[in-house]
């Protein structure tokens, strides 16, 4: 299958979508939805707001995703939205594209569909990367659910260096999503934006 933008596109068995990161959405919706109406997006008007709304789910968006042949895992997670004491460092992750603007590079046109799946290849540079996040990356700038959590899709206990190749299966939500990729390599913590292009 012919690549756009670095990603390869292949056709996936929709029953072997991992069960690892499905749990009921009455419980997740259960936990976040503890300030009325602030889950509408189309209500943000303010950073205020944007604080006070309950985070997105990024299963909603990720049917099954993987690193290395690694099924991420869910977890509702506390870090996600604060770097700690050393604050937010500069991103290890990087796509490289020499045709595109530097500011386009973090664009990937992927096909939406659970007969699909999308291989994202990344580019970290630094020291080897421990522990990778994804969620939406608007979920970065609310307070999280009532224990100060987001939902994220992770993967831990490793040590990514060089070239990682993300194989991703999305749900047919077309249009732009920015993902927030939170890395951590054992002292550093950085956010990447990925915004992931659905096409049909």
């Amino acid at each position: 299958m012919e690549k756009i933008h670095h990603v390869a596109m292949g056709h996936v068995d929709s029953s072997a979508i991992v069960q690892s990161i499905q749990t009921p959405r009455r419980m997740i919706m259960h936990q976040f939805n503890s300030v009325p109406g602030t889950c509408n997006q189309e209500k943000l008007r303010d950073w205020i707001a944007l604080q006070k709304m309950c985070p997105r789910d990024p299963r909603d968006l990720i049917a099954a995703a993987s690193i290395g042949g690694t099924q991420g895992s869910f977890k509702f997670s506390g870090n996600y939205l604060d770097a700690g004491g050393g604050g937010w460092s500069a991103t290890p992750i990087s796509i490289s594209t020499n045709n595109l603007s530097h500011p386009l590079r973090n664009h990937i046109f992927v096909r939406g569909g659970t007969e699909w799946v999308n291989h994202i290849y990344l580019a970290l540079s630094g020291s080897p990367v421990q522990e990778i996040q994804i969620s939406f990356l608007i979920n970065a700038g609310t307070r999280g659910g009532m224990q100060g959590q987001v939902p994220v899709i992770y993967w831990d206990g490793a040590s990514w260096s060089g070239t990682v190749t993300i194989d991703i299966t999305l749900r047919a939500m077309l249009g732009m999503h920015h993902m927030g990729l939170w890395a951590f390599d054992g002292t550093n913590i950085s956010m990447y934006d990925l915004a992931l292009i659905v096409v049909p």
